[in-house]
């Protein structure tokens, strides 16, 4: 019964993990939802759905 406690924990905390993400300055993040483009994200702490979104790629913002 202890361990049921133990694994809705560890998988709370891996969805919590696998939601947040960060964008360091001077980069942008395109997020994709199952494929389609969904935003593009500035710098700073972001969330998106696991699972659902993924960051299809970065793109940096620095004039060459």
């Amino acid at each position: 019964m202890n361990y049921s406690y133990v694994i809705i924990v560890f998988i709370a905390f891996f969805f919590l993990f696998a939601a947040l993400f960060t964008v360091k300055q001077q980069t942008a993040v395109i997020i994709e939802r199952f494929g389609k483009f969904l935003s593009i994200r500035q710098s700073g702490l972001h969330f998106k759905v696991p699972l659902i979104d993924r960051i299809a790629g970065r793109i940096s913002l620095k004039i060459q």
